[in-house]
């Protein structure tokens, strides 16, 4: 389980993305096309990195990054084969 400081910048990140594409497209992010999602990450991701939405993609980024790295198919991808053991990816940063 998460701390609430952790649980409520997750909150905050997710409610940029909403921001960001209302704004970009007038649209809530679930209801964006693939292309429209794909340029506004785009966008997000060539920020300053200072401004608060490219923060708040940045987080986002490396939680799903490291929740899908923690399981058995991301831990195959990195050449897990069952024989070895890694240290979660918290340690190795």
């Amino acid at each position: 389980m998460e701390s609430t400081d952790t649980q409520k910048r997750f909150m905050q990140a997710l409610g940029a993305f909403e921001r960001e594409a209302r704004e970009a497209n007038g649209l809530p992010w679930k209801s964006l096309s693939a292309d429209q999602a794909t340029g506004l990450l785009t966008k997000l991701s060539t920020l300053p990195e200072k401004e608060p939405s490219r923060l708040a993609f940045d987080g986002l980024k490396g939680a799903i990054a490291e929740a899908y790295y923690a399981t058995e198919t991301g831990m195959k991808e990195l050449g897990w084969d069952g024989s070895i053991t890694f240290a979660p990816p918290s340690v190795c940063g």
